[in-house]
């Protein structure tokens, strides 16, 4: 009977070391698919990452270059408007302009 029950637990050890050794590798196994897995989610998160960066800069440096031609245009039109009234009206500029300065009243300057 103790023989028997030896047996048995010999048996019950054996099994409990499978067990285990099957636990261990199925451990390992989902570990190095874990590992896998995360490395693949870095990998494509730091792609998707890198594209979103490259298209927030391609929209700000557009952004930035229409502000600039809108600019750009700005002042070119300030520019052809400050130049056409001064073509326009330069005699009375200048005429002002010497009055201030001599206190005289218009003298026939044109």
């Amino acid at each position: 009977m103790s023989e028997h029950i030896i047996e048995r637990l010999s048996e019950i050890e054996g099994s409990a070391a499978r067990v285990m050794e099957e636990a261990l590798q199925k451990k390992e196994r989902l570990s190095r698919e874990f590992e896998e897995k995360k490395e693949e989610f870095t990998r494509r998160t730091a792609l998707e990452l890198e594209q979103n960066i490259e298209q927030f800069r391609q929209r700000t440096q557009e952004d930035f270059r229409q502000r600039l031609q809108k600019r750009k245009e700005a002042a070119e039109n300030e520019m052809d408007a400050l130049t056409k009234d001064y073509e326009a009206n330069h005699n009375r500029y200048v005429r002002d302009l010497f009055l201030q300065m001599t206190g005289e009243e218009d003298a026939g300057i044109v």
